[in-house]
């Protein structure tokens, strides 16, 4: 396998990892600091409580944080910058959880893009949500869907929350992966072996290097346990799964499809393609995705050894940090963002142009019913497929109300370390210097070592 074909797939992979990793800022000093992102003047600062939130991507937060701003009487929100206050990716994201250590840092941070949240959360370093809604009049833990609650949790704690989310699933026709939700590894991999004549089975992107990190990110306590600080990458199992990602890369790269090509239509219907990864937000996709594979679809999930295979994903979680000295007025914000007032409100403005499923029951109800009568948006386009949404059957209703109750967990992605590995050792394997023996064994002693070195 050529050197030069496997270190571009890489790269591109790196970028597909770090895209959207915006520039911002920092809790202390915020006043003068010109990476604040809603800027406070001299009387305003008079007036009201500055309460501040640390975010990668501040356009997201910008319509919560302008009615807030806007509303509330005794505080006021200014969106810091990470990139902008603590430092370029990655480096701004350790300092800022470092400050956040040393007691000092921003009242919120916006956890889009945070992929190691779950880790910083079990270091104690944000407020449990769950004592905070329980002493609220106005929310109650009965307002949300209760998957995505369970989803968040870490620990039986709910250390962030979103007004929205969307569910990260792996889709395709029944007649081939099956009309059962879920699967195993063994189950996906004897899939996509028994349909030779799909040469790009996910689509262009998902060739070996990055369907085996998928599997992975998915399943990474079937080969690490975090508790011992023990690893199993040694194992004859992670060898052929090895195997399995040198055949999938020589299969994809022989099919000459172009990584840019936005045709998932053309390749489903020739057999190229037999699955396809989206990233549901929108009601009115469902038919499409009907039209997409000939009429049915299955929302199958990732491949997983535990739970559904489907996961969480939200642009809009927000976390209260334990050094708060806001705590109150954190709360009101939190309030806000999370009412089913606010969910209803920035979905019915056209102005917004936001696009989740809500998380408050009533509402997400509401939408289920308009949207087996209309749609805001009936143009849907995927790729190639231009078409028209339809509205949804009481059969669709129920598929997805059993797709959002399956969720799981939200999707991680690997320490950076252990991300490094990774990519380091597969470059070589790829490239045909090392052997599949050699990266379970040089997987386990470096994984190894870098536990050790976290305990």
């Amino acid at each position: 396998m050529k050197k030069t074909a496997v270190t571009f797939v890489v790269f591109f992979f790196l970028l597909f990892l770090v895209t959207g990793c915006s520039s911002e800022t920092d809790g202390s000093s915020l006043h003068s600091d010109p990476g604040i992102v809603n800027g406070t003047t001299h009387d305003e600062l008079t007036e009201k409580t500055i309460l501040t939130i640390a975010s990668l991507s501040p356009h997201l937060l910008s319509p919560s944080v302008d009615e807030f701003n806007r509303t509330n009487t005794s505080y006021k929100i200014d969106v810091i910058d990470i990139q902008e206050g603590y430092g370029a990716w990655p480096d701004g994201i350790d300092n800022l959880i470092l400050e956040i250590m040393a007691g000092n840092g921003p009242d919120m941070i916006h956890t889009y893009q945070l992929y190691q949240f779950r880790k910083w959360a079990e270091q104690g370093l944000f407020e449990d949500l769950y004592d905070m809604i329980d002493a609220d009049p106005l929310l109650s833990r009965s307002d949300f869907v209760e998957s995505i609650l369970h989803g968040f949790e870490t620990d039986g704690k709910l250390y962030q929350m979103t007004p929205g989310f969307s569910v990260r699933t792996l889709i395709g026709h029944p007649d081939i992966i099956g009309s059962d939700p879920g699967w195993g590894i063994d189950e996906f991999i004897n899939t996509i072996n028994e349909n030779q004549q799909a040469t790009i089975p996910l689509g262009p992107g998902y060739n070996g290097f990055k369907t085996l990190y998928m599997i992975l990110t998915n399943n990474i306590n079937s080969f690490i346990d975090w508790e011992t600080g023990t690893a199993s990458f040694d194992s004859e199992y992670f060898t052929e799964l090895l195997k399995f990602a040198y055949s999938l890369e020589s299969r994809v790269m022989q099919s000459n499809v172009s990584v840019s090509e936005n045709a998932p239509k053309r390749r489903i219907s020739s057999g190229e393609q037999i699955m396809d990864i989206v990233s549901f937000s929108r009601l009115e996709e469902y038919t499409a995705f009907q039209d997409l594979f000939g009429g049915d679809f299955i929302f199958k999930g990732f491949p997983s050894e535990k739970g559904s295979g489907n996961t969480i994903e939200t642009d809009y979680g927000l976390a209260i940090t334990t050094v708060s000295k806001n705590k109150d007025g954190a709360g009101e914000f939190l309030r806000m963002f999370l009412s089913e007032e606010w969910q209803r409100h920035i979905l019915n403005d056209i102005n917004y142009l936001v696009q989740f499923i809500p998380t408050n029951r009533t509402v997400l109800e509401e939408k289920l019913g308009e949207a087996m009568v209309e749609y805001n948006y009936p143009n849907v386009f995927l790729g190639d497929l231009v078409t028209t949404a339809r509205p949804l059957t009481q059969e669709d209703v129920e598929n997805i109300k059993t797709l959002i109750n399956s969720v799981s967990n939200v999707p991680s992605q690997l320490d950076d370390p252990l991300m490094y590995i990774y990519m380091e050792v597969m470059i070589e394997y790829l490239n045909d210097r090392i052997t599949a023996q050699d990266v379970a064994r040089i997987m386990q002693n470096r994984v190894s070592t870098y536990l050790s070195e976290q305990r």
